[in-house]
C-alpha cells in the first residue's frame, strides 16, 4: 500500500538513538515489559511505506524520562523532542509530534511545554497515565492542565504501569 494515502497514525512511538544512549550509561536497557528495538529514521520511513501510513505523530511511551533525577528528566525531555522536530525538518509531512513533558516536575513540564510548542512547532503533546505514582487527575498538575486548556493544546494520554 502507497503512502500516498492520506492514513495518519498518531500512536507512533520512536526510540531515538540519543535517548537509548542516555538510558543505557544508567544500566536502562529498555521498559519493564522489553529490551529496547533497534529503531531508526529510516526504518520507520520503511514501515510507514509497508502500511500505507502518510504520517506519523511520534511519542515516547515507557519507560518515560523520570527516573529519579529532576535534571535527568529535563534533558532527556529536551533532547527527544528536539529530535522529534528534526525528524520534521528533514522529512516534510512524514512527521508530526507529541511533546515529551518532565511530569511529575510542574515546572520543568511547563517550560518543555512553551518550548516544545512555540519553538519547536509539536502539534501537542503525550502524557503518561502517571509517573511515579502519580494520576493526571492529581491537584499537582492542576497549573498544567490550566495552560494545556488555556493553550487548547492536543493531549494525547498513554497508558502506563509503574514496574
Amino acid at each position: 500500500m502507497s503512502a500516498s494515502k492520506n492514513r495518519i497514525d498518531v500512536h507512533y512511538h520512536i526510540i531515538p538513538e540519543p535517548y537509548v544512549e542516555a538510558l543505557n550509561r544508567r544500566g536502562i536497557r529498555g521498559s519493564a515489559a522489553v529490551d529496547f528495538p533497534k529503531w531508526s529514521v529510516k526504518r520507520a520511513l520503511s514501515a510507514m511505506d509497508r502500511a500505507g501510513v502518510a504520517t506519523a505523530i511520534t511519542s515516547l511511551s515507557s519507560p518515560g524520562v523520570q527516573f529519579g533525577d529532576q535534571a535527568f528528566a529535563r534533558e532527556l525531555t529536551r533532547t527527544s523532542n528536539e529530535y522529534q522536530a528534526r525528524m520534521k525538518v528533514d522529512h516534510p509531512g512524514r512527521f508530526g509530534a507529541f511533546a515529551f513533558l518532565p511530569l511529575p516536575d510542574v515546572e520543568g513540564s511547563l517550560l518543555e511545554l512553551e518550548h516544545a510548542m512555540d519553538v519547536l512547532g509539536h502539534e501537542g503533546v503525550v502524557l503518561l497515565s502517571d509517573t511515579q505514582g502519580r494520576y493526571l487527575g492529581d491537584p499537582a498538575y492542576e497549573e498544567l492542565v490550566a495552560e494545556l486548556d488555556r493553550r487548547a493544546a492536543v493531549v494525547f494520554i498513554h497508558p502506563h504501569t509503574e514496574p
